[in-house]
């Protein structure tokens, strides 16, 4: 069963959830991935891309970001 869910994407900055002091996601993804498995014993669950559409100057523009989903 799992307990605890990680949301890790290169759109979003964040901490870890467990030890407060690893910036989690944005240019650090894979090294976020890696921390989470290596430091702190989680699985990885899911990999895969995630859409956005936001404005810009009056315009909609489509951003994609990589996520993993990882958990213990």
């Amino acid at each position: 069963m799992t307990k605890h869910i990680v949301h890790i994407s290169t759109g979003t900055k964040t901490g870890c959830d467990i030890c407060n002091g690893f910036s989690i996601g944005g240019e650090n993804f894979a090294a976020s991935v890696n921390h989470y498995i290596t430091d702190h014993g989680y699985n990885l669950l899911h990999v895969g891309s995630e859409t956005h559409l936001i404005d810009i100057n009056n315009a909609d523009a489509l951003i994609i970001d990589t996520v993993a989903v990882l958990g213990k």
